[in-house]
C-alpha cells in the first residue's frame, strides 16, 4: 500500500475513534445539570408556652428544585435587642443542628423539637432562626436564600 492511501486509511480511523468518543459526533452535549436550591420558606413555633429550657416544637419549611441527599440544618436565637438596635454583631447561640436524610423536590414542612438552653443570657426576646445547608457543603444554585424570611419567631 501507498503511503497516501495509509494515511487517508489512518486519519478515517481516528476519524471514527473521535466519532465515538464524543457521542456519535455532531450530536448535541448532555444537557447541563441544574444543581438544587434550598429555600428556607418559613419557620413557625407550634408550641403553646414557648420558654427556655423547655421543648419547643417547630416546623421548617423547605423547598427545593430537586431531592437533595443529607441536608444538613442549623437552629440558632439571636438577641432581639441586638437586632433592634442594629448592633454589627448581635448576640446569638446555636442551639440545635440535624442531618435531613432526604429533602424531597417540592415544598414540604418538616417538624422538630428543639431545647432553648437555660444558660442563654441576657433573659429577653430572642428570635429562633435557622439556616439549611449552613457550612455551604450542597453546591447550590443560590446561596442567598437559605435562611428564613424576615419574619423570624419571637421566643
Amino acid at each position: 500500500m501507498s503511503p497516501a492511501i495509509l494515511r487517508t486509511a489512518f486519519l478515517s480511523t481516528l476519524g471514527f475513534a473521535l466519532a465515538a468518543c464524543s457521542g456519535g459526533g455532531g450530536g448535541s452535549a448532555p444537557a447541563p445539570v441544574t444543581p438544587p436550591n434550598l429555600q428556607v420558606a418559613a419557620l413557625q413555633v407550634t408550641s403553646p408556652d414557648p420558654t427556655s429550657a423547655h421543648e419547643l416544637d417547630i416546623e421548617t419549611t423547605l423547598t427545593s428544585a430537586t431531592t437533595v441527599q443529607n441536608v444538613s440544618i442549623s437552629y440558632y436565637v439571636i438577641h432581639k435587642q441586638d437586632l433592634d438596635d442594629k448592633v454589627p454583631e448581635p448576640r446569638q447561640f446555636l442551639v440545635a443542628t440535624d442531618v435531613l436524610p432526604e429533602v424531597a423536590a417540592g415544598t414540604k414542612v418538616y417538624p422538630r423539637t428543639i431545647i432553648i438552653p437555660k444558660e442563654v443570657a441576657p433573659r429577653g426576646d430572642w428570635y429562633l432562626t435557622t439556616r439549611v445547608d449552613p457550612l455551604d457543603q450542597i453546591a447550590e444554585s443560590n446561596e442567598d436564600d437559605n435562611v428564613p424570611p424576615e419574619n423570624s419567631p419571637d421566643i
